[in-house]
């Protein structure tokens, strides 16, 4: 993982790096410069280092996100470290890529504005979706489209609003179940 300027970072579970490295690859043959870090990874200081200045000079963010599962501890950092790297310039692109039925993690929602569409990228069919999205994807790097265009934009304002009341009304629970 250098500091070169990269045309995206990939991001994926362990268990998803075989989709990754097919993605990286296929990016890379029509000439994007794709950063991938190793599926198995120590986030020791030199690694979170090297993550950092892959993720401040790539253009886009891409985010692999499989079946749920519970992230492992490189994981939870990298998925931090990539919301500061938007957080800190804006102008980056981040598209989540959901494979099959995965839904998208707080830790991404967090990251777009609560009162607006999510832009993400669906493979219903990983096998038989990746060369389009390979495709679609590239659109999008070489500004020919918007994620609008060649994905979808999840609307979770309603869900948002019903975990929310689900929140409040478990908390006013446990308030009257205090003493006193």
């Amino acid at each position: 993982m250098a500091a070169a300027p990269w045309d995206a970072f990939l991001s994926a579970a362990p268990a998803d790096c075989s989709w990754a490295e097919t993605l990286r690859r296929g990016l890379g043959s029509r000439g994007f410069a794709v950063c991938l870090p190793p599926g198995q990874r120590v986030p020791d200081e030199d690694w979170r280092q090297s993550l950092r200045e892959a993720l401040r000079g790539a253009a886009a963010i891409f985010v692999l996100v499989g079946a749920e599962q519970e992230p492992t501890a490189a994981q939870r950092w990298e998925r931090q470290a990539v919301s500061e790297a938007v957080w800190r310039d804006p102008a980056k692109l981040l598209l989540p890529i959901l494979l099959g039925g995965a839904g998208l993690p707080a830790c991404l929602r967090s990251v777009f504005s609560a009162d607006q569409p999510i832009p993400v990228y669906r493979l219903k069919r990983p096998r038989t979706d990746l060369p389009r999205a390979i495709a679609n994807l590239a659109a999008v790097l070489w500004g020919q489209a918007q994620i609008a265009d060649v994905g979808e934009l999840l609307d979770t304002r309603k869900e948002d609003r019903i975990l929310r009341r689900e929140r409040l009304s478990y908390i006013r629970r446990v308030a009257e179940s205090l003493p006193g």
